[in-house]
Parts: C-alpha cells; structure tokens; sequence
C-alpha cells in the first residue's frame, strides 16, 4: 500500500505560487499607497506634525533645533513616499514645467491640504492648551507686504531647489538637500514669517486653531514662489 503525503509536488507549487502573487499585488498596493494621493497627505501630516511639536517646543530647541525638525522630517517623507512633492509650490512648480496634468497638479494639492489638517488635528488632541505655537506667524514689524514678499521670495528658492536637483538632475540625495535648504531658510526667516515656505504647514494647523490673521501672506505666496522658482530653472543659473 503507498502512502500519499498530505501535499504533493503540484499543491505546494498551487501554494507558493499563490502566495508570492499575494506578495506582489501588496507590494504593488504599498508603492501606490506611497507614492500616490495618499502618499501625499500621509507625507504632509507627519511634516506637520513634527514641525508643529517642534514649533510648540520651541523653547526647550531652540531656533536651530526647530529648523532641522523641519529640514530634516521634510527629508525622510521626501524618501518614504518616493518622491512626493509635500508643498504646493512645489506641485505649482513641476506643473509650470509640464511635467504633471492640471488635474493632477489640483488633486495633489488637495491631498497636501488634507493632511495638513489631519496632522494639525492630531496635535491639537496632544497639546490642546499650547496648539496655537504651531501655526507660522507673522513676527514684530513684519506687515502682510513685507510678509508675502519674504515668503514668496524663500519659497521661490525651495523650489527652485526641487527643479533643479529632483526634477532635472534627480540627483540622489536630493531629498536631503531639499530638507536641509528648508532648516537653513527655517534659520533665516522663522522670527520674521514663522518660515512656513509651504501653504500646507500653515494650512492646517491655522484652520485647527482658527489663527488666519495676515493669511494674504501665506495664500499667495506660493504661486509667487512657484513661477519664480520656474523661471530661476528655465535660467540655468545652476550651471549644466
């Protein structure tokens, strides 16, 4: 009498090769979760949330300690989402170089948006009383003018960081000199405009904490910053 085993050749192939197409419909899901709409909103909400903690700590970081939260978390969500744009200058940017559809660009923008305030909302529910550091704001002497030129001024050079080394070049380490060009405006202009540089960081947490007060500077900045970060593309002044 011959004994059978309880699988043969064929049902462990049935198995192995059912499960490795499982593995790769995840793996092909995960990719999408990242890089996709979703991936922007999860991107932009622990930006927000790791910027906004860090502003709500300022006193215990100190401005420094506070840039390279920023700089530097922007840097690592760059890397986990494969490339995200996080910013809406930066989307308005890469659209201005025809390089996503309009419908595209507005859904990503949207996306950022949303988890703008999801991130706000999750840190308005850890620290309820000290929530309003986190929204960027105009400092002492700073009129909305003032405001909207320095922001649209900074924000021109962040994305003309992004064009030049992530879309042009796409260099490797362009996230981090991305994040790192974000900490050293953050140095610079966070006791002027809280160094927003990004509708999304402000976005969120000022619709949290109900704080819109100078919002021109904030709303219009980006697509200042945008079209001037394009034009410094289309220049070539970074050389080849």
């Amino acid at each position: 009498m011959r004994v059978r085993f309880p699988l043969d050749f064929y049902d462990i192939y049935v198995i192995i090769f059912t499960l490795r197409f499982k593995e790769m419909l995840m793996d092909k899901f995960w990719r999408k979760i990242g890089r996709g709409y979703p991936g922007e909103s999860l991107g932009v909400l622990v930006f927000v949330m790791v910027g906004g903690g860090a502003a709500i700590h300022a006193d215990n970081l100190g401005p420094v300690g506070v840039s390279l939260a920023h700089g530097l978390s922007l840097a690592f969500m760059i890397w986990a989402t494969g490339g995200g744009h996080l910013n809406p200058a930066v989307t308005l940017g890469i659209f201005f170089r025809h390089k996503i559809s309009a419908i595209k660009a507005i859904s990503y923008i949207a996306c950022q948006l949303v988890g703008a305030i999801l991130g706000a909302g999750f840190l308005r529910v850890l620290y309820p009383i000290s929530f309003s550091s986190a929204t960027p704001a105009l400092g002492p002497g700073v009129n909305v003018i003032l405001g909207m030129v320095l922001e649209s001024i900074f924000t021109g050079v962040l994305v003309w960081v992004v064009l030049v080394t992530a879309v042009d070049r796409k260099i490797k380490w362009a996230p981090l000199m991305i994040g790192l060009t974000v900490a050293g405006v953050a140095i610079v202009l966070g006791s002027s405009t809280g160094a927003s540089i990004n509708l999304a960081r402000w976005f969120g947490p000022a619709i949290m904490s109900g704080s819109t007060a100078n919002h021109w500077a904030y709303w219009l900045s980006p697509f200042a910053g945008a079209f001037a970060g394009f034009a410094l593309s289309k220049l070539k002044v970074s050389g080849k």
